[in-house]
């Protein structure tokens, strides 16, 4: 298959950063895995610079692909295997078993199956040759290889562009989570990552020997990067990743001994059905492997570069249109301003603490260093199986490991799920000005688990979640020891950001939408300062569209359903009535609802304070019960 040169697709991809990005080395460092974006010294440069590996993309463009295709197959047996799902033998029986019981035959990695098949005789005594390698392996595998099979897609590292060297910003992100159990901050969860904002890449990307539906789904690849479908990188659902690509420079090629009509482009499987027809059927190849422009297309520009004939794509007219033309036959997305902006881990982990609420998720930061874990009923601990997840690990992800749960078998390994939501950064709209004021907040310092009176309830178990009323006024410190000075954004700021979901369930959209959107009378809290009244929020809905994947990779005409002002009101409601009168028993939000109203009577005063300054008394009525949970 690739020992001869029929055709090949070059171009050149420009990849801008729509939201930051960071790609990590994963190398082991003095605190941990190193959280800062692979960099690497640039010819004629002084120092190091990032850059994006050409394995981060390849592996991003395939996954992507896999999704197409499983798409579009919907309905029908899936066409593509998944790349660590195996076959393993027994040393000891000799027997052959499947590495996940809830694997089907064809999930099975190409690479394995055919050593698999090797195995059992079914090539005979030689290893399978060129041929049947091909014609087994899955369409991904085909294009992006196998350990069987070598791709013939070669995509390499990207690196600034002399624009983006100027350009590009490193920006240090702070990242924390919220214990469910104290409101507080998680132990051992602060982390630091250093992203890259503003920047420009430059990559090239190489085919060969291609079959026309290949040519289409890059041609997809490109239109979705374009179109700003795409993420790249690690935190790609709390605000980082997001990219935008464009194509410059594409030239197909082919040997100019082939009599191809310049009005047609030719897959490998029209070439074999030219000269070796048998080969067709060996490699499970088409006989009308062709593209063929009509009479209206602009046709690429042609020249002759030595033994190869080359056509030009570069024009954006006639790059578009073979683009089209390629995806019919497959059926087979931070400047440097100085703006102020809502982090989307921030938002994302607000929203999730509500829909763990309304939802009854387990209470996924909870661990076992407060020395409390038997308080927590086993129903709600956190959850250590990826076919068994609440709503709040179902939509938002989670990891499990074996050192925080104790639901988990000390020989299983640690289990990731990414989750479906995926939140942006929220910003301030361009025509607004930025405007912050200061103000002097007290340092409450950090929650108290051994406190039973305030956390547990007379059963000894968890009292409930922690949430923040809403004040009237902001309670406000003079200068002391245990205050500090700090800079907020001023009330009636306005900021935009949106939410991205895929996969997900009716009655899960339906925990999402109301946690977003709550009911009327309620608001948010976020950030620090909740105690004394900093931190309310409102967040309104202006728009929900929601897209059909297979109209969009068959037939081109993405038609989405959108929800907008009176009809978005009236689906919103509609939503709400029908998730609490089929999911909540009556009563289950009143707590929620008095908490997180935004109607404070006048002379309401939340004095949280006062709890802690009878802590003395308090350890000394929780020593036992704090010495019992510790050991």
């Amino acid at each position: 298959m690739l020992n001869r040169l029929v055709n090949s697709i070059q171009f050149d991809l420009y990849i801008k950063t729509i939201d930051p990005l960071l790609i990590m080395s994963g190398m082991p460092g003095i605190h941990g895995v190193d959280n800062m974006p692979i960099v690497t010294v640039y010819p004629g440069e002084a120092q190091a610079l990032p850059m994006i590996p050409g394995s981060s993309l390849k592996g991003v463009f395939r996954g992507h692909l896999e999704r197409i295709i499983n798409t579009i197959s919907e309905g029908e047996q899936t066409l593509v295997c998944i790349p660590y799902e195996k076959i393993d033998q027994d040393k000891k029986t000799g027997k052959f078993w499947k590495c996940s019981p809830q694997s089907e035959a064809w999930q099975i990695f190409c690479g394995n199956k055919l050593e698999y098949l090797q195995k059992k005789g079914v090539f005979g005594k030689n290893p399978p040759d060129t041929e049947t390698r091909y014609r087994y392996s899955c369409p991904v595998c085909r294009l992006f290889g196998s350990t069987y099979f070598k791709g013939r897609i070669a995509i390499l590292d990207a690196y600034l562009t002399e624009e983006g060297k100027k350009s590009h910003i490193i920006q240090r992100r702070d990242g924390i989570a919220i214990d469910r159990f104290t409101g507080g901050t998680a132990k051992g969860a602060l982390f630091q990552s250093e992203v890259v904002a503003n920047a420009e890449f430059k990559t090239s990307v190489h085919i060969r020997n291609f079959e026309i539906w290949q040519l289409g789904m890059i041609c997809q690849i490109i239109k979705d990067l374009e179109d700003k479908r795409i993420r790249i990188g690690s935190g790609t659902s709390r605000g980082l990743g997001l990219i935008q690509g464009k194509v410059k420079n594409m030239t197909i090629s082919f040997i100019r001994t082939l009599s191809i009509p310049e009005n047609e482009i030719w897959g490998i499987g029209r070439y074999f059905s030219q000269t070796d027809g048998s080969k067709v059927q060996a490699y499970g190849l088409h006989a009308d492997d062709f593209l063929q422009f009509d009479g209206e297309t602009p046709l690429p520009r042609e020249s002759i570069q030595g033994i190869r004939r080359e056509l030009d794509f570069t024009e954006k007219a006639v790059l578009d249109k073979l683009t089209d033309k390629a995806i019919e036959p497959c059926h087979i997305v931070i400047d440097n301003k100085k703006i102020f902006l809502i982090p989307a881990s921030s938002l994302k982990g607000m929203i999730r603490s509500v829909a763990e609420a309304v939802g009854n998720g387990c209470y996924s930061q909870f661990t076992d260093s407060h020395g409390l874990w038997e308080t927590l009923p086993p129903e709600f601990r956190p959850c250590y199986n990826i076919h068994k997840l609440c709503i709040g690990c179902r939509l938002f992800g989670f990891t499990s490991s074996k050192k925080d749960n104790r639901n988990i078998n000390s020989k299983k390994q640690e289990k990731v799920y990414k989750g479906n939501v995926f939140f942006s950064d929220a910003r301030q709209p361009a025509s607004l000005k930025p405007d912050f004021e200061t103000h002097r907040i007290r340092s409450i310092g950090t929650p108290r688990p051994w406190c039973s009176r305030l956390y547990l309830s007379d059963e000894h178990h968890i009292a409930g979640r922690k949430f923040y009323y809403h004040h009237k006024n902001i309670i406000r410190h003079p200068k002391g020891i245990r205050s500090e000075l700090c800079r907020t954004i001023k009330p009636d700021s306005v900021f935009k950001f949106h939410v991205d979901f895929t996969n997900v369930h009716k009655k899960d959209f339906q925990v999402l939408l109301y946690s977003l959107v709550l009911e009327n009378g309620m608001w948010h809290k976020i950030g620090c300062g909740k105690a004394d009244g900093f931190g309310s929020i409102k967040i309104e809905c202006e728009e929900i569209m929601f897209y059909n994947p297979v109209m969009r990779y068959i037939t081109r005409k993405e038609q989405p359903v959108i929800y907008k002002e009176s009809g978005l009101l009236s689906f919103i409601e509609e939503q709400r009535k029908e998730f609490v009168i089929r999911n909540l028993a009556p009563g289950a939000l009143e707590d929620l609802r008095k908490i997180l109203s935004n109607i404070i009577k006048p002379g309401t005063l939340f004095e949280y304070d006062t709890y802690w300054n009878k802590q003395r008394r308090l350890r000394k009525d929780n020593e036992q019960y704090y010495e019992k949970g510790k050991k």
